[in-house]
């Protein structure tokens, strides 16, 4: 449990040190569109 409590705290520490490098939590992680997206309108097209 200690373990798992100093991973918890370096992870805390990196993103509060670090806040450009992790989203804002509005879009899915890899920038990647939801619902269809390019793929749902290449489909539609052919």
């Amino acid at each position: 449990m200690d373990g798992l409590r100093t991973l918890a705290r370096i992870i805390a520490r990196h993103y509060l040190a670090n806040p450009h490098l992790y989203g804002n939590g509005s879009s899915p992680a890899g920038g990647r569109q939801t619902g269809g997206g390019e793929s749902a309108r290449r489909e539609g097209a052919a």
